[in-house]
């Protein structure tokens, strides 16, 4: 499924009841990319709830953290408004294993950012998405990541980058950073 399918969002009487979910398994699997293989969230606990309960176009809250054997923390919050028809969405996460299988999924999502980039390691670090449905509409994202105990390798480099941290934004602009002191 995605996000834009659940709109509108169904009626539940006079109030949207809040969906409290504690110690899931997320399997996230994109029909479009078949061969890649499906990315698991683990640990998953989250509280889904309505903005305010007057009527079935407030906005739904998503709070919540993960975590598993890939990684320490991760801390996600969400917000879908259907009467604008759009989701943000903010996760933090703590030392995030960066394995082939999620190399493989950051590289399909951001080719004309990443290129033939590749990294291994350990990444601490912050995401923001901001998406408008519509047939125009392009996500915006906001990043923000230090790699521990890896490198980042890329044919544009002369070198390998170890022990830094990269913040990138893309969408209408783009611009990276790179210091080993962030």
């Amino acid at each position: 499924w995605n996000l834009e399918s659940l709109l509108p969002l169904p009626t539940f009487g006079k109030a949207r009841p809040q969906i409290v979910v504690k110690g899931a398994q997320i399997a996230i699997h994109d029909e479009g990319l078949a061969e890649l293989p499906p990315f698991f969230l683990r640990e998953v606990n989250l509280t889904i709830a309505s903005a305010s309960s007057s009527t079935r176009q407030q906005p739904i809250e998503i709070d919540g953290t993960w975590g598993g054997s890939n990684v320490k923390r991760g801390e996600v919050h969400a917000r879908l408004d259907p009467a604008k028809k759009a989701f943000q969405l903010s996760t933090e996460f703590e030392q995030f294993e960066i394995t082939p299988a999620i190399q493989a999924w950051i590289s399909a999502r951001a080719p004309n950012v990443l290129g033939q980039s590749t990294f291994t390691g350990r990444v601490d670090g912050k995401l923001s998405v901001e998406h408008a449905f519509g047939a125009d509409a392009v996500p915006q994202f906001e990043s923000q990541f230090r790699l521990t105990g890896g490198r980042f390798e890329d044919p544009r480099l002369p070198r390998p980058l170890t022990g830094r941290s990269e913040e990138r934004r893309v969408g209408k602009e783009c611009r990276s950073r790179w210091s080993p002191y962030h």
